[in-house]
């Protein structure tokens, strides 16, 4: 398995894996693009906690009309990603609290991306989160999302790894925590986890999985 570099994200939260490049998830949302493509003319597609922009800009190579948002004041990082690739007409940045999706974003979209983010809401915040990208998902879209996950070297000294999901909610053991540079409490999943939250949230799960190195991931629909 390929070693990412230490791009940190921003604030402790964790490293920006798709400024490097994109893993099976991310492909899986581009695959699904295309497809749209060819059917209809314009695709429109929001990547939560997008960071610098990386998936954002895959997204707008493919063809989609791409909304990016972040916690933290990413303009300047995704705009000028998306200016070197030529795309910078398809992205559009705003700073967004993912559990207030709704209140920032009145279309709805054909693909939303969110890696590598619901995990650090306590669960019941992360229920929240997921409600609102069901709001903004359009009735034939999906949601591509992941979370770090409870079986990964992450848990390695995680002091709630045995705590019930709802009440999961703590900081990584120090070593761990400044080498993949996640300083803030996380709660980690397991897939039925994950996959309890997202039927919890009102989202039908195609197809959830864990990656190589412990994360899951699930493809889920309205």
């Amino acid at each position: 398995m390929r070693q990412d570099d230490l791009i940190p994200a921003g604030e402790g939260r964790g490293i920006d894996v798709a400024l490097q490049r994109a893993d099976d998830l991310d492909n899986k949302s581009l695959q699904f693009i295309q497809n749209i493509i060819h059917k209809q003319n314009a695709v429109k597609a929001l990547d939560v906690a997008c960071g610098s922009g990386g998936h954002s800009v895959r997204m707008a190579l493919m063809g989609a009309e791409v909304s990016a948002s972040d916690i933290l004041d990413r303009a300047d990082d995704v705009i000028t990603l998306a200016a070197t690739m030529g795309v910078e007409k398809q992205v559009q940045f705003q700073v967004t609290d993912m559990q207030e999706l709704s209140q920032h974003y009145r279309q709805e979209f054909d693909v939303v991306v969110c890696q590598r983010a619901i995990h650090y809401l306590p669960y019941q915040q992360a229920l929240v989160a997921l409600k609102e990208m069901k709001k903004v998902l359009s009735s034939n879209g999906r949601l591509y999302i992941s979370a770090s996950g409870l079986h990964s070297e992450l848990s390695q000294g995680y002091e709630a790894k045995n705590t019930p999901v709802k009440a999961r909610f703590a900081q990584l053991e120090q070593t761990v925590a400044r080498h993949h540079d996640i300083m803030h409490p996380v709660c980690l999943y397991a897939e039925e986890d994950l996959q309890k939250a997202l039927e919890a949230a009102g989202f039908e799960v195609e197809s959830i999985f864990s990656s190589t190195f412990g994360n899951i991931k699930a493809i889920a629909k309205k």
